[in-house]
């Protein structure tokens, strides 16, 4: 299966956009077809924990979200069905807008980029990164370098930089 190339469509299904019926006219006004509210986060975690990637899609209608591992050419889920047999992989909805790739135990092959993906025609996408770093992690950082660790609800762990005191933009999530 080839992903190259930017209307490759590795699943079938979902819908026409627009308000439906043929010919113009009935004065229905089309509606706006499945976009990204934000771009997919690059995240670096940790060999052995959990990781979460989101893709916030709004207007999805009849359409279906994809997760796709680029750098391994496999499709991992569509809509609500795991479709790779790693089952370390899930797929959660909010019934809302957002749609998690949920991976446990992170291995080092999970690295790469993760493609979330609407089946219009032609296809849109968009795409994350996952950096998966080795258990020594934390310790290959001279100690001056943070000053602050902060945690989160959902457990994620935020390093601040000692120079700045601000969090480096998703430099390490950690569940």
């Amino acid at each position: 299966m080839s992903m190259g190339g930017g209307n490759d469509l590795p699943f079938a299904g979902g819908a026409e956009a627009g308000g439906g019926g043929g010919g113009g006219g009935g004065g229905k006004r089309p509606r706006p077809g499945p976009e990204f509210v934000s771009p997919m986060p690059n995240i670096t975690v940790a060999v052995g924990r959990d990781a979460v990637i989101p893709c916030v899609v709004k207007n999805l209608h009849d359409f279906q979200v994809a997760f796709v591992h680029l750098d391994r050419q496999m499709i991992l889920t569509i809509h609500h069905q795991v479709i790779t047999r790693v089952p370390r992989f899930s797929i959660t909805h909010d019934k809302h807008h957002t749609w998690s790739l949920h991976i446990k135990d992170v291995q080092e092959e999970d690295k790469g980029h993760y493609m979330c993906q609407i089946n219009t025609d032609p296809m849109v996408s968009d795409v994350g990164i996952l950096n998966v770093v080795g258990e020594h992690f934390l310790n290959i950082f001279p100690p001056f370098l943070f000053c602050c660790v902060s945690h989160t609800v959902s457990g994620a762990i935020y390093f601040f930089s000692s120079s700045t005191n601000q969090r480096p933009r998703e430099f390490a999530l950690l569940h």
